[in-house]
């Protein structure tokens, strides 16, 4: 991970010295991203589900894995390896819920790495946008 990339800390000074908080600043997504390569990253933040979808389907396209969606709402979404369950045991997975306090949709988990062989029979996920 880059400087620009990781998650930073910010000490920020309350009314006493005693207290002492931390802060996180997490990456918001720029969709002016190129299509392949849009990357989706552990605490990035999004504007709204559809938002992190189609950033999802983008990755998905781009590096040849098929995804599904098990849950896609206005308050969370799952993303898991399209793969049969039965036959390969892909860990690949997303989380992700809606912050009402910063009012963005965020990652909360990413697990990257894909066991299954990439194979790209249906353009399920393609559509003329």
């Amino acid at each position: 991970m880059s400087e620009d990339e990781a998650p930073q800390e910010k000490l920020s000074d309350g009314e006493g010295d005693d207290e002492i908080k931390l802060q996180f600043q997490y990456l918001t997504h720029d969709p002016n991203v190129k299509w392949n390569n849009m990357k989706p990253v552990c605490g990035e933040r999004y504007e709204s589900p559809h938002q992190l979808n189609l950033c999802l389907t983008n990755y998905s396209i781009s590096r040849v894995y098929q995804i599904r969606f098990k849950k896609c709402d206005s308050v969370r979404l799952v993303a898991l390896c399209a793969s049969d369950p039965e036959k390969f045991q892909c860990p690949f997975v997303v989380r992700a819920s809606w912050m009402s306090i910063e009012r963005s949709f965020q990652i909360k988990k990413l697990v990257e790495q894909h066991t299954r062989v990439r194979n790209f029979r249906s353009a399920n996920l393609m559509d003329p946008t």
